[in-house]
């Protein structure tokens, strides 16, 4: 995404910025925390395409529908 990220020990840091990186494509493979942590950055402009995003469904099946009600949109 371009934007610096540091680990500590129990955390990550992450310094806010300018999105960098264009047109992503985000796999989180089977893990739901994974695309919901990517709809983060798509929030904060990001410009990704989040697949395998039906794996939320896991812990949060109605995820995506709630995002669109607050204006999220959805490619």
């Amino acid at each position: 995404l371009g934007i610096q990220v540091r680990q500590q020990a129990d955390c990550l840091v992450i310094n806010g910025g300018n999105f960098t990186a264009k047109d992503i494509v985000f796999d989180p493979g089977n893990d739901h925390r994974m695309a919901m942590a990517a709809a983060v950055f798509k929030k904060a402009g990001a410009n990704i395409e989040i697949l395998n995003r039906h794996v939320v469904s896991k812990s949060y099946p109605d995820f995506w529908k709630d995002l669109k009600s607050i204006g999220f949109q959805i490619k």
